[in-house]
């Protein structure tokens, strides 16, 4: 769905106010994008399957398609000569957001093991407990021989049982009182309590619509009230046929007509919402290692992840949205992917990329995550209070109502619980605004002030290179060892071809 989106982005940012587009500029404006998605299809299927996304899009758009002669030489020289199988792409046409279930969660290298100790190396600002126990000291112990990724390696501290084995009780208590623990558990305004209130003893549709269309609320002069009683008007919609919901068919749908009120909430927090753009935060944190090699060529750039709503001060980013279309439970494979990797990744690289643009530290930055599948939906904050561990809070799984009567049970603590998150949103973008006042002299203010990046493993695409290159040279000495040795000793060509192909295929299994 991301890269559907970028692609209709891209094409009506090329069209301009002649809305007309040319197959040469967009390849050239989504090459990265096609040469990531590539996964091993034949090359010119590949090329008339963009053609096709290429005219269907613009014929979607109402766009004119001018006749572009020289689109075969565009494609050759712009694409073919980089297109290989990427190992670490997904092979969907989302490849950007989706979290692919076999390899989001990476074995780590060598190289990833020796980043993990250099990074800790120079953490220079850490937190100590009461006890003496320093946290990222103990993050790095517990987490520096794993064998996968993990979030811990990007110094993401979850409020869950993992802290057991790794703090005692009252150091527990300690670091829970750190986190976003209290803002998210924040009593209700009453003038919205007495809005939900409204709600009780109504089961069907005519009373709920008829008591909500009676309330009046102006949205500029009270935008929270307002919000409240659209979000519950517009959930209505959903049984306007029927007392059951009909399944969506796709995850934008989902998100716009189930959690359409998750968007909303930007006239309350005063940001900018985008959907399904890249991160330019995750983009920046995953390439920060990327410099210009001595022995090796500069690697291709990565695509940073992409989330399918975010909301944004300006160019900062303070908090997302993943959504999937299905529930498979809370330990399904996507929702466990997101909600412990993926998205707190991205919310620690949304606090890296505030510290980097507004030169501050990262004690009063607070980043929010929805994590939703299906009908489900969990909340998520990350405090930055203490050195450089970012706390990562879960509020309960919540089930939105798929019938009308069970709306007054189900919704109200969801739009509370949307409220508070969307609060804490606010006070990030003003505490943006407040440190925009500030007059500040010195270009290196905050320089020596070393926070860590979100964690990101090497790309596997060299490592393969290389064993790919051993393996064909392996062979090669063997064929050679074999052939002299048949001159030697004659033995038939087809036990000497066996051997070979034995001996290959236990090398690349060992390796």
């Amino acid at each position: 769905m991301c890269l559907q989106l970028e692609i209709a982005f891209q094409l009506l940012d090329l069209a301009g106010e002649a809305k007309q587009v040319q197959w040469s500029s967009f390849v050239e404006q989504m090459s990265s994008y096609i040469i990531n998605s590539y996964s091993g299809d034949h090359k010119t299927t590949y090329c008339s399957n963009w053609k096709k996304k290429f005219k269907d899009f613009s014929k979607k758009l109402g766009l004119n398609i001018i006749r572009d002669e020289k689109q075969v030489d565009v494609w050759n020289e712009t694409i073919t000569p980089h297109l290989f199988i990427n190992t670490t792409a997904s092979k969907s046409s989302s490849h950007i957001s989706s979290t692919s279930s076999l390899r989001y969660q990476r074995l780590l290298s060598e190289n990833d093991r020796k980043l993990i100790d250099s990074v800790h190396q120079n953490i220079n600002h850490k937190w100590v407990l009461s006890s003496g126990t320093v946290v990222e000291d103990a993050i790095y112990k517990h987490a520096k021989d794993f064998k996968v990724e993990h979030s811990l390696h990007s110094y993401v501290l979850s409020i869950d049982d993992q802290l057991k084995s790794m703090f005692t009780a009252a150091e527990i208590k300690e670091i829970e009182k750190e986190s976003g623990f209290t803002d998210m558990r924040k009593s209700l305004p009453e003038s919205l309590a007495s809005i939900l209130m409204k709600l009780e003893g109504k089961n069907d549709f005519k009373s709920i619509d008829q008591t909500f269309q009676e309330m009046h609320y102006d949205r500029r002069t009270q935008p929270a009230e307002y919000w409240c009683r659209n979000s519950i008007l517009n959930y209505l919609d959903l049984f306007i046929e029927s007392d059951n919901f009909t399944p969506f068919v796709t995850e934008q749908d989902l998100l716009n007509e189930m959690y359409g009120f998750l968007r909303s909430t930007k006239n309350i927090s005063r940001t900018i919402t985008e959907t399904g753009r890249q991160s330019s935060a995750s983009n920046s944190n995953k390439n920060s290692q990327r410099e210009l090699g001595t022995n090796q060529q500069l690697v291709r750039q990565a695509n940073g992840d992409c989330s399918d709503l975010t909301f944004k001060h300006l160019s900062s980013e303070l908090g997302c949205v993943e959504i999937g279309l299905v529930d498979h439970g809370a330990n399904g494979t996507k929702e466990l992917q997101e909600s412990k990797l993926k998205s707190p990744k991205m919310m620690r690289s949304f606090c890296k990329q505030i510290i980097n643009q507004y030169k501050i530290k990262a004690n009063k930055i607070k980043i929010v995550s929805f994590i939703i599948n299906g009908s489900f939906i969990t909340a998520q904050v990350m405090t930055f209070t203490k050195g450089s561990v970012g706390i990562l809070f879960f509020s309960p799984r919540l089930k939105m109502p798929e019938n009308i009567s069970q709306v007054p049970a189900l919704l109200p603590p969801i739009l509370t619980l949307v409220y508070n998150c969307t609060l804490i949103i606010k006070e990030t973008a003003q505490l943006l605004k407040d440190e925009s006042t500030h007059v500040n002299l010195n270009p290196f203010k905050n320089s020596d002030y070393f926070f860590p990046n979100s964690f990101v493993p090497e790309s596997k695409d060299s490592s393969k290179k290389k064993k790919d290159l051993l393996s064909i040279i392996w062979c090669f000495f063997l064929l050679l060892f074999y052939t002299l040795l048949s001159i030697i000793i004659p033995i038939p060509i087809i036990i000497i071809h066996t051997i070979c192909s034995i001996l290959l295929f236990l090398y690349i299994l060992n390796s």
